[in-house]
């Protein structure tokens, strides 16, 4: 399958002059000619081939023992010559060597742009002067990702090649396209009144005076995107402006697109976690079947797999790329398969799963979990706490929809610091400055119910109760309303507090949690009589949006 395929399909040789001494005749081929296959957003001008976009790249295959390639302009780009390494050439410009006293016979190559600012301007392909160029084997499958700095590769070894967008595709066996650039918003207008991806993503080059891009030029089988961490800045107060444009977004690529598997991924640490599912659940509501919201906060956490406050190391990419393979790989198989839920954990009844929540510093000493029944677990937790802008804690959860009880009996809790907490938990996401609301026990306060409504903004201390273990817990949602009670027998619930008005999403997850307050230590707490919706949990698919009930 090409992304570029001209009508021009012959091969223009000019022979040049054979110099004095060894010097070996070569031949200068088009770079329009049907053989090359390109990725990516190219157009022609002139007899040469253009590039836009991070990551964009062509390969062919071809005989002879040397390749060159002249450029009109200087660019940052990568190559390699039969399956080989990656080799960079910064500020390649002119002619090119890219191989030369190779073994007589076939071979491949591939050249890429680095990043968005490397527009390959491909004039010439110089081989040898009895050599040909080759198609490679047809792409089965093309998937396009769309983002931001992430998907764009920012602060990576490589660039856009070392990406999850580029990782994950080579390592399925697809060819892909990156239409990705650092600090775009989704919205138009959100930084500097650039336009945003919702204008961007149908031009060539991205801008809005340029021409449109021509969606006939190749058809991807699957649609990655993930937007949202630069749109927060300007419109965290306005979700529902950024919800109705991704709605819009998402229905003028699937008129694009009718038969492309579209994936939804959220914004690693969770920026607007919520209206970025909302806007999901509104096209997968009207019918359409092959649109999927994936949660990949769980994917990675502060530590290695950063490079700084919002980009991922090339090992975080790496994970990234590791944890989005099965969701691909399951829908472009041939019959279509349902998309993976979480594997189950030996070590935990039902769909119940846990994981230390915090960046590796915050968290300290690993915490754990074991079960005596299906409703009664102990958890050791480490972290520094469950408050401020982050959170570091162990977490047993499971996935929830709207309106959910959960009850709990607190059998004990033994704690180092006044100020650790074991309790229930309701929370959006799972990077470590989620949107929370949790009903616990402190040594320092008895049992506490504190929110934080929005993410990485302060957790307040809604109210309190003096009270302490054994001690019954009631954590109740409706809607976007929230409401604390504690027990001393399970029957009369006592009032802690409730909190109106919270913007979470829709689905979220709910569960157990258990800070030490200081990620030196651990915490204990034991937990019984564990129910959600006044019922013990049972063995059953997870139900967080990531598809539709059909396949």
């Amino acid at each position: 399958m090409l992304l570029f395929n001209p009508q021009i399909s012959g091969i223009i040789l000019l022979i040049l002059a054979v110099g004095i001494g060894c010097a070996a005749a070569q031949s200068l081929l088009d770079p329009i000619d049907a053989n090359i296959q390109y990725y990516g957003r190219w157009n022609q001008s002139d007899k040469t081939m253009i590039s836009w976009w991070p990551g964009a790249y062509a390969k062919f295959n071809f005989t002879g023992t040397t390749l060159a390639i002249k450029l009109r302009s200087t660019v940052d780009l990568y190559y390699k010559i039969d399956g080989g390494e990656y080799m960079q050439l910064p500020e390649a410009s002119e002619t090119v060597q890219l191989a030369e006293h190779l073994e007589p016979g076939l071979h491949s190559a591939l050249i890429a742009s680095k990043t968005e600012k490397d527009s390959i301007q491909l004039q010439k392909i110089i081989v040898d002067t009895d050599a040909n160029i080759m198609p490679p084997a047809p792409a089965a499958n093309i998937v396009e990702f769309v983002g931001d700095s992430i998907t764009a590769g920012l602060t990576t070894s490589r660039g856009a090649l070392t990406s999850y967008a580029w990782l994950v595709a080579e390592s399925l066996g697809l060819e892909h396209t990156q239409i990705a650039y650092p600090a775009v918003c989704l919205v138009d207008g959100c930084s500097d009144a650039a336009p945003g991806m919702e204008s961007q993503y149908f031009k060539w080059k991205g801008w809005h005076d340029d021409e449109n891009w021509d969606f006939s030029r190749y058809t991807p089988s699957a649609i990655v995107i993930m937007l949202g961490s630069n749109d927060e800045k300007i419109v965290q107060q306005e979700s529902s402006r950024f919800e109705e444009a991704y709605s819009n977004f998402l229905k003028r690529i699937r008129t694009e697109f009718q038969e492309a598997h579209i994936f939804v991924i959220s914004e690693p640490l969770g920026a607007l976690f919520a209206p970025t599912q909302s806007a999901v659940l509104s096209l997968t509501s009207a019918g359409d079947k092959q649109m999927y919201f994936v949660d990949s906060t769980p994917w990675v956490q502060y530590g290695k797999a950063f490079n700084d406050e919002a980009h991922p190391s090339d090992y975080g990419h790496e994970v990234i790329a590791r944890k989005l393979f099965p969701y691909l790989q399951a829908k472009l198989a041939v019959p279509t398969q349902p998309l993976p839920g979480p594997p189950p954990n030996p070590n935990l009844p039902g769909i119940w799963q846990t994981m230390d929540i915090g960046g590796e510093e915050s968290v300290g000493l690993p915490g754990s979990v074991s079960f005596d029944s299906a409703d009664t677990f102990t958890l050791w937790g480490s972290g520094k706490d469950i408050g401020s802008t982050q959170d570091a804690f162990r977490f047993v959860y499971q996935q929830a929809t709207v309106n959910t009880v959960v009850t709990v009996k607190v059998e004990s809790h033994s704690a180092f610091a006044s100020c650790a907490k074991a309790g229930i938990m309701v929370r959006e996401h799972l990077a470590a400055s989620s949107p929370n609301v949790i009903l616990g026990m402190s040594p320092a306060d008895g049992v506490i119910f504190q929110s934080r409504p929005i993410r990485s903004m302060d957790t307040k201390l809604a109210g309190s109760a003096r009270a302490s273990s054994p001690c019954h817990l009631k954590l109740e949602r409706k809607g976007r309303d929230f409401f604390g009670s504690w027990s001393t027998d399970g029957e009369s619930w006592e009032p802690v507090a409730e909190l109106r008005g919270l913007n979470m999403a829709k689905d979220y997850y709910v569960g157990l949690a258990v800070t030490s307050c200081d990620p030196s230590v651990v915490s204990v707490a034991k937990f019984s009589e564990v129910k959600i919706n006044g019922k013990v949990s049972q063995l059953g698919k997870p139900h967080l949006i990531l598809q539709p009930n059909t396949l």
